[in-house]
């Protein structure tokens, strides 16, 4: 037994292994295995206790739970053959545990930053995300990058169409169509389509208002810029206004000449916007008194004649 002992505490077993040699018929085969199974389970303690502190030192507690990885002193397979695939084992455990948890907190601060950048409503995981300890950064940025300016874009766009709208522009076509757009050009195409259009509309609307106007038969003055010199545009429909309204009145008045009998006696026309109507009056009148005189003059002669009175009369 003293043997025992110092065998024991040679090997460092004298704490952890309980055994003794107490008759001298000892089953010494039974004793080994005892001593053996003592020793399997104190190194098992000592490698769970120090796999714990190695885990709680690296922080790796926090994911990795001591359960997933300490050895199992029931596994009687694994304690024959002297636990084989320890340590590999539980250091592949605690390396997935912890990237697993890397991977996680990293795809979490990716979310939580899209959000804080107002990117979460159109940049979604399956868009972007981390999934491995090792992600493409350079493939993320590209794919964030591509959806944030496409977000852009279609913002973009629907302000100009907006702002068109309020405008009424609506006959202007015109896109933003891209993140890098050229705004001086899309300004320039814009405003010249809304000249073009303005200049439609206005030549549209004065010939409706010519119509409206009783003025169908006046030649709409060409609009062809959108700053129309509209004194000239005044001046040119008010002359031909003037000049209808004196073909009309020159007419009228020919025709009321010949409907009174005036025709082969009275020649008057009307020759501008505010005619003289006393004088021509006048004239008219004058000329059918100097026909009716001659007339009447000559009627007297040929009944003078006619009665053989014309001694009576020189």
């Amino acid at each position: 037994d003293a043997a025992l002992q110092a065998w024991l505490a040679a090997r460092g077993l004298g704490t952890s292994v309980t055994a003794a040699v107490s008759s001298t018929t000892e089953d010494m085969a039974a004793l080994n295995a005892d001593i053996d199974a003592q020793t399997v389970d104190a190194w098992v303690a000592s490698e769970n206790a120090a796999m714990n502190a190695w885990l709680a030192s690296n922080g790796y507690d926090r994911v990795t739970a001591l359960a997933d990885v300490a050895l199992d002193g029931d596994d009687t397979a694994a304690r024959s053959a002297g636990y084989p695939s320890y340590p590999a084992s539980a250091n592949a455990a605690t390396l997935a545990a912890f990237e697993a948890d890397w991977i996680a907190a990293a795809d979490g601060s990716l979310r939580a930053w899209l959000a804080a950048k107002s990117y979460d409503g159109f940049v979604s995981a399956s868009d972007a995300s981390i999934s491995s300890t090792s992600p493409n950064v350079a493939e993320l940025n590209a794919a964030i990058e591509r959806l944030v300016e496409q977000d852009w874009v279609t913002a973009a766009n629907s302000e100009l169409q907006r702002w068109l709208g309020d405008r009424g522009y609506g006959d202007v076509t015109a896109a933003v169509d891209a993140a890098n757009e050229n705004f001086a050009a899309l300004n320039a195409d814009i405003e010249s389509q809304a000249r073009a259009d303005w200049i439609n509309d206005a030549t549209d609307e004065l010939a409706a208002f010519l119509v409206s106007n009783g003025y169908s038969y006046v030649v709409a003055p060409s609009i062809n810029t959108d700053s129309p010199d509209l004194d000239a545009i005044n001046a040119d429909i008010e002359a031909q206004v003037d000049a209808q309204w004196i073909s009309d009145a020159d007419a009228a008045l020919q025709q009321w000449i010949v409907v009174q009998g005036y025709g082969s006696m009275a020649s008057a026309r009307v020759r501008d916007v505010r005619p003289d109507f006393d004088a021509i009056n006048a004239a008219i009148e004058a000329a059918a008194s100097a026909d009716y005189m001659g007339n009447v003059n000559t009627e007297i002669d040929t009944w003078v004649e006619d009665n053989e009175d014309d001694d009576y009369f020189d």
